[in-house]
């Protein structure tokens, strides 16, 4: 209880059953201190993983990378729009802010809706 100043969350509640979001938001609310800090970033209701693909294969274009990691790319593409496709898509950044307000959080510190070519949020809040 009480022990950490910040957790950190990067593409990890989507992967959990919706049932049990909460359930670990109350969890990290009850081991961060007084007035520390956790930090979420999910792909958003209406996120398209291919457009983030996409943005990332230009940019290892357009800085001479992509044909050393080709086959590696190729891999992830298949991994995000065969299996992790399915997961994504469950929440607003206001459904994540009234998640983590529900659960005890006291403030919304920062939030972003658009990173990763616009498909996904950042959003922090403080115990």
């Amino acid at each position: 209880d009480n022990f950490f100043d910040v957790a950190i969350f990067n593409n990890v509640l989507y992967s959990l059953e919706s049932s049990t979001v909460e359930h670990c938001l109350k969890e990290v609310f009850r081991v961060l201190c007084i007035g520390g800090e956790v930090r979420i970033s999910e792909p958003h209701k209406n996120a398209n993983a291919s457009k983030v693909l996409r943005e990332i294969k230009r940019e290892l274009i357009k800085n001479r990378h992509f044909e050393e990691v080709q086959i590696h790319y190729q891999k992830v593409r298949e991994i995000n729009e065969l299996s992790l496709a399915q997961m994504l898509n469950k929440w607003s950044i206001e459904d994540m802010e009234a998640i983590l307000l529900k659960v005890g959080f006291s403030e919304i510190t920062f939030k972003l809706d658009k990173t990763y070519a616009r498909q996904s949020f950042l959003i922090c809040a403080k115990k």
